[in-house]
């Protein structure tokens, strides 16, 4: 009876694995193969961000060294970065975009200086002169299938 029971566990235990390595293979699946590559920027900890002109890439500019900002890749493979906590504990409601074909930031709106309570301007109401404040921690983002981004 033991070797019944002996072999009894040990088949329920198998089955327990597999179905665990089971689960657990689509996320490997979808790892990268465990290579980082500096792409651009500085080594500095902590650099603040080097701005340029807006909507201009360039190979000078970078977003700073950040905490917590909000970032997402559009369909055209481009990656986003904005607001974010730096190392000094500003709060930054910059938007930068970083071109992987040219390997180049270009700062694309919002402020330039740290802790801006942004300007809302008359509700309903469109403004180049409107941005949202500076902003961290938590804040959400997505691409839709038109790429527009939030």
């Amino acid at each position: 009876m033991k070797t019944t029971t002996s072999k009894s566990k040990l088949a329920i235990y198998s089955l327990r694995f597999a179905l665990f390595a089971t689960c657990l293979f689509p996320f490997f699946c979808l790892a990268q193969a465990g290579q980082w590559t500096w792409m651009h920027g500085t080594k500095v900890t902590g650099s603040l961000a080097t701005y340029g002109s807006e909507t201009i890439f360039d190979p000078a500019n970078n977003p700073s060294g950040l905490y917590e900002a909000c970032q997402w890749t559009d369909t055209s493979g481009k990656f986003w970065l904005f607001g974010g906590i730096d190392s000094y504990g500003n709060i930054n409601g910059d938007l930068f975009e970083y071109d992987p074909t040219i390997n180049q930031w270009a700062w694309m709106n919002g402020s330039s200086v740290v802790n801006d309570p942004g300007n809302y301007g008359t509700q309903g109401v469109p403004l180049l002169a409107n941005y949202p404040p500076s902003r961290s921690h938590g804040m959400a983002s997505w691409t839709d299938k038109q790429n527009v981004s939030s």
